[in-house]
Order: structure tokens, then sequence, then C-alpha cells
């Protein structure tokens, strides 16, 4: 491989050989091999080079990703997917792990103290499994998220949002939302109805407003049970549902 001309740029060196084979060099490559127009390279120096410099690319790239913290499954398949050798992307991962750039226990340790106040254990768990942390590693953090202290917290943030709904309705959407986040259903029923308990709803009101809105979309005969019945799916009480319907003229 002889060297057919250097061109120095803004972050590497531009290499091209004889064969019109171009390489981009790294800087402190383009030193240590002393590299300059006319130099012939056996194929051994070359490759050896080739490795070195592909080595720096893509832990320099690896750098700029640590940006944000990460696993070091996350950023081993992150480098093969920007084309990293399996040799090279795990010679980095080891290389960054003994720097303690990458450190699975504090990420899943700051992963589940971010996300437990909206994420459950559960769901923490199968993410975390996503991402490459071990089984021993998740559990150490993951069994001492106290479920009913975030259930709370979070609970008490969704119903600031107005009192639009019953008491029914307002429980089953949120018992929904916080299994679908992977909160264990024992704890959501309790931590959600104690919630919607203390709420002071005027349920009367909701169910007049609520009544008055079929109303204006019924034409013709008015069928008072099958309202009724329509009420009671929507979870107003019986007492309160009778009451409003002797009103209907």
């Amino acid at each position: 491989m002889i060297i057919k001309s250097i061109k120095k740029q803004k972050h590497d060196i531009v290499v091209t050989f004889e064969n019109e084979h171009v390489m981009h060099v790294a800087y402190d490559i383009y030193l240590k091999y002393h590299l300059e127009p006319s130099l012939a390279m056996d194929e051994k120096i070359f490759k050896e080079m080739q490795n070195e410099n592909a080595f720096l690319f893509f832990k320099n790239m690896a750098l700029k990703r640590l940006a944000r913290m990460m696993t070091a499954y996350e950023l081993y398949t992150y480098l093969l997917d920007k084309g990293a050798s399996e040799a090279i992307a795990k010679q980095i991962i080891y290389d960054f792990k003994t720097k303690k750039y990458l450190d699975d226990d504090a990420y899943a340790k700051w992963y589940t103290e971010v996300k437990q106040l909206i994420e459950g254990p559960r769901l923490i768990t199968e993410k975390l499994k996503q991402k490459g942390v071990s089984a021993d590693i998740i559990h150490r953090y993951v069994d001492h998220i106290d479920e009913s202290a975030c259930l709370n917290a979070s609970i008490a943030k969704k119903l600031k949002g107005g009192k639009h709904q019953n008491k029914h309705q307002l429980v089953m959407k949120l018992k929904r939302y916080y299994m679908q986040k992977g909160f264990r259903l024992d704890i959501v029923s309790e931590c959600v109805k104690d919630a919607v308990n203390r709420l002071d709803i005027d349920e009367e009101a909701l169910l007049k407003k609520e009544l008055d809105h079929i109303l204006r979309k019924t034409s013709g005969h008015i069928d008072k049970q099958k309202i009724s019945e329509r009420l009671y799916r929507k979870g107003y009480r019986y007492d309160d549902i009778k009451k409003a319907i002797e009103g209907i003229n």
C-alpha cells in the first residue's frame, strides 16, 4: 500500500493510496505511523493501522453517544448499527467499563429513581431487561420500590386535572392507566379507590349534564328504561338516576 496523497481536514486526515483507496485517518494515527506521500506500507502494518484507526473512530463516536446515560448493551448495539465490528465494539465496551464510563448498576439505580412515579416495577423490570441489565442488578433496586407511596404521589397529580367525571369513571380510568404502567392490580385498586373517595365531586350535577346531553340527541319517543341503563353503565348511582329520570316530562 503506497500513499499517493495526504489532505489535512478539520477533524481528520484524508489519505489516498495509489490503488485509489481513500481512508479517513485520525490525527493521532497520522502522527504515530508517520504518514506521508510515497510511504509504502506492508499489509501487516496497514491492517494494524486500519484497526487502530477504526477503534479510535468508534471510540470517539461512543464518547459522544454517552452524553446521555445508557447501558453497556445499548452502546454495544449502537456501535454495531454504526458499522463497528464485534471485536472493536467489545473492546470499547470493556475499556469504558474499566474506566467507569459505563455502569449498569448505576444506570439501573438512576432509571428506577426517575421512573418509579410513572412506571410500575413490572414495566421498569421489562425495560431494564431490554436494555441488557442483569436480573440481579434489576432486583437490587426494583424490589425496594414502595408502590403505594409512588402511586399515591402520582394519582394526586393526575386528579388535579379536574372533576369532570364521576367517581366510578375516574376509578376505572385510573386503574386501566396504572395497570398498563406495570403496577400491581391489588395495590392500584386500593390506592385509586382511596384517592377518588376523598374527592368532593358533585355527581348529581354531572348526572344532570349527562342526561341533558342524551336528551338533546334523542329524537321522538324517550325510552326512560334505556336512558337509565346507559347512565347506570357510566357508574351513576341508581337512586340518583331514578330521581333525575322522574323529572323528565
